[in-house]
């Protein structure tokens, strides 16, 4: 390995190769399809509040729980707390690929 740098002297640092990012996603993204197909629960982590519900991280994905569809163990009225990992249903998977993916999610 050389030790490559830049004009400034600093060390060069080779870019995130976008292609092995995106099969990673797309096997992801089939792993959803099979979980919605066969009603099999994922997790997925709470990201952030959103108009009408929460976006939720599925391995680098992102899926939408509306409000309505969140079911709180402590009482009704009580929001998930941001960064709380979860159980979900996929109740909604459109797109062929997962740069297309829109997930809708349900909490179970």
């Amino acid at each position: 390995m050389t030790d490559r740098r830049t004009p400034f002297g600093q060390p060069w640092v080779e870019p995130v190769r976008r292609a092995r990012s995106i099969h990673i996603q797309n096997v992801v993204f089939d792993e959803l399809k099979e979980a919605f197909e066969k009603r099999i629960k994922v997790q997925g982590r709470i990201l952030n509040t959103c108009p009408g519900g929460y976006t939720v991280g599925l391995a680098g994905l992102v899926g939408y729980l509306p409000k309505n569809l969140h079911k709180s163990t402590s009482s009704p009225a009580a929001e998930p707390k941001i960064g709380s990992l979860l159980d979900f249903e996929v109740l909604d998977l459109r797109g062929q690929t997962s740069e297309q993916a829109k997930i809708i999610l349900k909490s179970v």
